[in-house]
């Protein structure tokens, strides 16, 4: 993993010294060109993810919800022979972080996600993150400088997951505990379907790949739905 770090490390330092190097096309076209058909991006997502065909034995799990966070810090855009129809190429990161709040917490039973009812009025919050780093690539259509869909697989690098929870101890005095898990699927597959509008991306984010391990966690799928700016 250290190695894995290194290199999107490098990419990323690469990656911004292009950007800022590379002179701009036009006064008009803000985009940035690292070669005569290649544009270079960075950008910046916040969606909700969701879990679906969750098994009956992780019931508890299927209220789960949370927040998407990425950040592209490179996207390639490829244009080929024509500038409406590109390939792309982006390298970033991604952290996911399914909660629970009402009574129900996240919590460990010989390495095995299992539920703790800490009651309405103890709990305050308890979240499950995966982080992970990633690779996506695809087509895109550009249809005007307002208006462009792209779609493709992202391959996620899940490098750690841990478990926070927050609560109420019987003082009325807020208490949290950080728990690192490590049972997530080292690797996963995302497809993505998304509509840049005027400057702003809309996306839809869907993995038929589970996220965690099966003998640990429930086998899963999952969704997000969320902005690129």
């Amino acid at each position: 993993m250290k190695h894995l770090f290194k290199l999107f490390a490098g990419a990323a330092v690469v990656s911004a010294a292009l950007a800022l190097s590379a002179p701009k096309a036009s006064a008009q076209d803000d985009k940035i060109m690292v070669g005569s058909n290649v544009e270079y991006n960075i950008g910046l997502g916040f969606g909700i993810d969701f879990m679906g065909n969750v098994p009956d034995e992780y019931d508890w799990m299927k209220k789960a919800w949370g927040f998407d966070f990425s950040f592209n810090f490179a996207e390639f855009y490829w244009s080929g022979l024509s500038q409406t129809n590109q390939f792309y190429l982006t390298l970033g990161l991604e952290n996911k972080s399914f909660r629970l709040k009402d009574d129900t917490a996240f919590a460990l039973l010989d390495n095995h996600l299992a539920p703790a009812v800490l009651g309405n009025d103890v709990l305050k919050k308890s979240a499950l993150r995966v982080f992970s780093w990633n690779v996506g690539m695809g087509y895109r259509y550009e249809a005007s400088d307002d208006f462009a869909f792209s779609i493709g697989p992202i391959v996620n690098f899940n490098t750690g997951s841990r478990i926070k929870t927050k609560w109420y101890d019987e003082n009325d005095k807020l208490q949290k505990k950080k728990t690192k898990w490590g049972k997530q699927e080292l690797v996963t597959i995302e497809f993505m379907a998304r509509v840049d509008l005027y400057g702003v991306g809309l996306y839809v984010k869907y993995s038929p790949f589970p996220l965690f391990q099966e003998e640990f966690g429930p086998k899963a799928t999952t969704w997000s739905v969320g902005i690129m700016l």
